[in-house]
């Protein structure tokens, strides 16, 4: 299952796009979509078009670019318990040019898979684009754990812009200290999708561009 996190204005300029590549390059995935904040009527009609399931956080006071950004891994947690499959969770300006599941041959010998940075700094050495869940204990109790520190940081209001990835390299940092949590094992996803977000330079749009219409998918507004 393909998990998504986003504001209405998100949703509106990107799920078009994304889900559309799903459904071409893997029909039989399925799309889960967790919005936040208010949505207008018509960001709702787009949801329930085009998503197999949809949750709704509402009630969070404080809505911000880094609670957007969070908002996946914190409702993570409630997804997994609810399906019982392993999850791929990414952002919302995914375009998919390969099958989400082609992530699971990669994941011999692992349980949580993530996509490396290559900096120097420890809080950057995981990029939060794509997270690799699979459904088991040890994984749903090491989400849980990531979710609990992101809340417990909006909670005193210390949530600083790239507050995901920072608690994510740091559980996973920690996880070689605790015998019980899961194995988490680096990914490649060259091939797998493009940023339609990303796509400010010339060369990357016209890329970009190309590769939607090579799926079929309209491009996003």
């Amino acid at each position: 299952m393909v998990v998504v996190a986003g504001n209405d204005r998100y949703l509106a300029r990107f799920l078009t796009g994304l889900a559309g590549s799903l459904r071409q390059v893997a029909g039989d995935s399925l799309l889960h979509v967790h919005a936040v904040g208010r949505l207008r009527p018509e960001t709702t009609d787009l949801l329930r078009s085009v998503a197999d399931a949809i949750s709704h956080d509402r009630t969070a006071e404080r809505f911000s670019r880094t609670y957007y950004t969070c908002g996946r891994f914190l409702a993570a947690p409630t997804i997994m318990a609810a399906w019982r499959r392993d999850l791929v969770i990414v952002d919302l300006d995914t375009v998919f040019v390969a099958a989400p599941a082609c992530l699971g041959s990669q994941m011999a010998g692992g349980d949580l898979g993530f996509v490396p940075n290559n900096h120097v700094v420890p809080w950057e050495t995981i990029d939060a684009c794509c997270l690799y869940l699979k459904a088991t204990p040890s994984v749903m109790a090491e989400i849980s754990l990531i979710a609990d520190l992101i809340a417990t940081r909006f909670a005193e209001d210390r949530a600083e812009y790239y507050l995901d990835q920072g608690v994510l390299a740091s559980v996973r940092h920690a996880a070689r200290w605790r015998p019980a949590a899961p194995r988490w094992r680096p990914l490649s996803i060259d091939g797998l999708f493009v940023s339609a977000n990303a796509a400010s330079v010339e060369g990357k749009v016209r890329e970009l561009h190309q590769k939607m219409l090579d799926l079929g998918v309209p491009y996003p507004a």
